[in-house]
Formats: C-alpha cells, sequence, structure tokens
C-alpha cells in the first residue's frame, strides 16, 4: 500500500489554498517529490513552489509551516524567485535528513501568501496570535506524505570493489605468466654443454628479426658469459642491466644500440676462442 501511494505522490501535485478566491491569479502551491526512496543520514528535499500569473509584488510568499518530526533533522532553505514566462514562481526547499529507517509520515505543510498592499485588521483582541489562524492572509496547504527511509546503499561500494578485485587478478596473472615466459626464455637462451656459442648467437638474430628483443638481449648475455666473466664484466654488467630495463622497464632499444651490443659480444666470443686455440693444438 505505501508503494501505491508513494507512486501516485511522485509527481506534480497541484493543490489549491484553503483560501484561495476562484481567479487565475491566485497562486497555485505544486510540491515537487524526489523519485528515489529517502536514505537514512542523507539529504532528501522536498521542494515547495508557489506560483501566480502577474507581477513579482502582488503576493509575498512565507516560509512553509509545519509540525516538527522526531525521526529526523529539517532545514528549510533559502528561497529561490524565478520568472517563466508570465508566471512568476518562488521555491522553498524544505530538506529532511532522516536518522530513523522505517515507515514515516511528513506532516502537512502552510504557506502564507499575503498581499503586500492589504492592511491587517486593527483593534482585534487576538493581534499577538498566529496570523494564519485569524485568516489575516489566505494560505496554501499541501497534505502529508509518506515517506519510506533505507538504509544506505551499498551496491555502489560492492561493484566498485568487485571491479578493482577483478582489474586486479587480471594484472597479477599476466605478471606471473609474463615473469614465466621470460624465464623460460631466460634457461631456453643459456648455454648447456653441447651448445656453441654460435648457436646462441644465431637464436639471437632470430629474435630480433621477430622483435623479441628480451630474449634478443638474454641471449647475448648467454654468451657473453662463455666468453668469461672477468675478463668481460664491463660487457656483461652492461648486458644485465639493459636486458632489465628491455623486459620489465617497457625499453624500446633502437637500431644501432642493437648492432652495438651483438659487435661488442662478437668480439669478447672471438677473444675467447682465439685464446683456445694454441690449447687446443698443443693437446692435439
Amino acid at each position: 500500500k505505501l508503494g501505491e501511494r508513494m507512486g501516485n505522490l511522485r509527481v506534480l501535485v497541484w493543490i489549491l489554498g484553503s483560501g484561495a478566491l476562484a481567479t487565475a491569479q491566485e497562486p497555485s502551491l505544486q510540491v515537487v517529490i524526489p523519485e528515489r526512496d529517502a536514505r537514512i543520514g542523507q539529504p532528501y528535499a522536498l521542494s515547495y513552489e508557489v506560483s501566480w500569473r502577474g507581477d513579482a509584488r502582488d503576493f509575498a510568499v512565507m516560509p512553509p509551516e509545519f509540525e516538527s518530526i522526531e525521526w529526523g533533522n529539517v532545514v528549510v532553505r533559502e528561497a529561490v524567485s524565478e520568472l517563466r514566462r508570465d508566471t512568476f514562481t518562488i521555491t522553498q526547499a524544505v530538506e529532511i535528513i532522516p536518522q530513523e529507517v522505517g515507515e514515516f509520515e511528513w506532516p502537512a505543510v502552510t504557506i502564507g501568501y499575503p498581499n503586500p498592499e492589504a492592511a491587517p485588521p486593527l483593534g482585534s483582541e487576538n493581534s499577538e496570535a498566529n496570523p494564519s489562524e485569524l485568516g489575516v492572509y489566505p494560505t496554501l496547504r499541501a497534505q502529508s506524505l509518506p515517506i519510506l527511509v533505507r538504509s544506505p546503499s551499498i551496491v555502489p561500494w560492492i561493484s566498485g570493489c568487485l571491479g578493482a578485485f577483478f582489474a586486479l587478478s587480471i594484472f597479477v596473472t599476466l605478471l606471473v605468466y609474463n615473469s614465466r615466459m621470460r624465464s623460460v626464455a631466460v634457461a631456453a637462451d643459456a648455454p648447456s654443454d653441447g651448445q656453441s656459442v654460435q648457436e646462441i648467437l644465431h637464436r639471437a638474430r632470430r629474435h630480433r628479426l621477430d622483435g623479441r628483443y628480451y630474449e634478443y638481449f638474454t641471449a647475448l648475455v648467454g654468451a657473453a658469459e662463455s666468453a668469461g666473466e672477468e675478463s668481460h664484466a664491463d660487457l656483461l654488467k652492461r648486458l644485465k642491466s639493459r636486458t632489465h630495463e628491455v623486459g620489465f622497464g617497457g625499453v624500446r632499444p633502437t637500431e644501432d644500440e642493437l648492432d652495438g651490443v651483438f659487435r661488442d659480444v662478437e668480439r669478447a666470443v672471438s677473444g675467447r676462442l682465439e685464446s683456445k686455440g694454441p690449447d687446443r693444438e698443443s693437446h692435439g
């Protein structure tokens, strides 16, 4: 039943004042209700629009009058005036911040609209009483409204956490996969007892043609290590540092650099082979 009542009320409701005259120039009241339900601790604003055709000076709109509530805090915002063609409108927003969850009743609201040129009766015994009760000026009245207050919505937070977890999972999976692939490449390009340095250099050339620069540098490191780390320590240090930058730092080597490091490794390997040549002949 509450849902049906809220559905019927979530429209622009026009309510004529109890003291209004049956003329086109008299003000009318329009209540604008949010389409969403209220949330505990979050502002929920009801707008009361008083409109009339004519001059802005024809009427003065009083602040909304209503009974206090115990299930939330209420603030009446500053009135905003607007001229729409030949209709003058004054909008007053009543902001409710619910403090409890449940089904509540927002009380009826009364708004007075005195004519500034009309003087109130003088000499009345009850001149200090509420003018709206004495009928000194006419009023507009909006009926009470049912308001459903729900708990704060956690759906956006859950969706955001799931999205972040999904993205992090993909990143970690790709990182692990790339690390394993690079480890396989290092093992494949490392020199073995039955593999010649020339075969490793030949594999390095294929990696370069395929655009696999990390594997290219890895193969050159393996070939340079076969020449002896002590005699070519600077070259190995430079190659290993560059291999890490290309593989994990996103560095793209230039063609000149690729040619240069290959020549450096070739010279190192050639020196090793030449130094071993006499030994092989003496053993022969």
